[in-house]
């Protein structure tokens, strides 16, 4: 596996649990080694790859001055969805399914949808802590290699140029054989930038990235063997974001 992939749903190699035993950030900062004492393989294997990306994208996201800066829009020939940012206000529930809070957002699932823990390092890897981020096990996945959603906020402005270069990155993989472009595109009813692609195994992949607002960024991330869109949908029209959460 190359060392300088991305997100925590970039490659489904290995057998992952439906559970990750946290583990306390390390004072020297050793993401690494602290990596190596995850129990869970799939997610080692995961976390390790979105390392190198992750801190260098981090270190540039830190803001000096943003006076002249554009929001993110949506191109006039784009489809019709609603962006990351117009996705305020009240956490939605519908029947049958429980809330989930996170700082910053929720969003709810059906109570057999497995949520993993993660805190400790495994969010200081993604660059973000363990009250912003969730990652989800839907009831009809053995394992995170089946399937997983996880949706996650960072510092940062440019969706389009940390895209731009996970997909670059991911282009140089040996076992790629279907990969599309980064653009905006409908993810269920939201607009937000991101792009697909699918391994010689079978696994296929997603992320996106969008504004939520003034230096601040959403990662959502899916993929597996058996872990179709469409499926997640309803899952993801659920999710807010609120600046009290």
């Amino acid at each position: 596996m190359s060392g300088a992939l991305f997100l925590f749903a970039v490659v489904l190699t290995g057998c992952g649990s439906s559970s990750v035993t946290p583990v306390a950030t390390p004072v020297n900062g050793d993401i690494q080694q602290q990596l190596a004492n995850t129990p869970d393989p799939f997610l080692m294997q995961t976390l390790q790859a979105d390392v190198a990306a992750t801190a260098g994208e981090l270190v540039q996201a830190v803001p000096t001055s943003t006076p002249d800066r554009v929001a993110q829009t949506v191109p006039s020939d784009s489809p019709v969805g609603t962006l990351p940012a117009d996705r305020q206000g009240a956490c939605q529930v519908p029947d049958d399914y429980v809330l989930h809070n996170r700082e910053g957002f929720c969003l709810s699932a059906p109570p057999s949808w497995t949520p993993y823990n993660m805190d400790g390092g495994v969010a200081a890897t993604l660059g973000t802590t363990p009250g912003q981020v969730i990652s989800l096990q839907p009831e009809w996945a053995q394992s995170a290699a089946d399937c997983h959603l996880t949706i996650y906020l960072t510092r940062g402005y440019s969706p389009d140029d940390q895209l731009a270069v996970q997909y670059a990155q991911l282009q140089s993989r040996s076992d790629i054989i279907e990969i599309t472009s980064p653009q905006m595109q409908l993810l269920g009813e939201m607009m937000i930038s991101g792009f697909t692609w699918r391994l010689e195994d079978g696994e296929s992949s997603a992320v996106y990235i969008g504004e939520v607002r003034l230096n601040q960024l959403v990662h959502i991330s899916f993929g597996g063997n058996n872990c179709p869109a469409d499926d997640l949908f309803p899952v993801l029209e659920t999710l807010r974001f609120n600046s009290d959460r």
